[in-house]
């Protein structure tokens, strides 16, 4: 089984890929610097923060 990996911000596209199999969450919580290290590459800098990334995802949470 091919499995993917789901980096987002928006908890409704969070929602959906929990229920699909096959289908990770990815919090990405690494930020100090990131920017610097990726100048001119299209790679995404999240704005995931321990404290608030629950409250916005729920259960997605859990089950990753």
């Amino acid at each position: 089984m091919i499995e993917l990996i789901q980096i987002t911000n928006d908890p409704d596209v969070a929602r959906r890929c929990d229920v699909l199999d096959g289908m990770r969450l990815f919090v990405d919580l690494e930020r100090m610097h990131k920017a610097e290290r990726q100048v001119g590459r299209n790679t995404f800098i999240s704005s995931h923060t321990v404290a608030t990334w629950p409250d916005q995802f729920g259960r997605c949470v859990v089950r990753c």
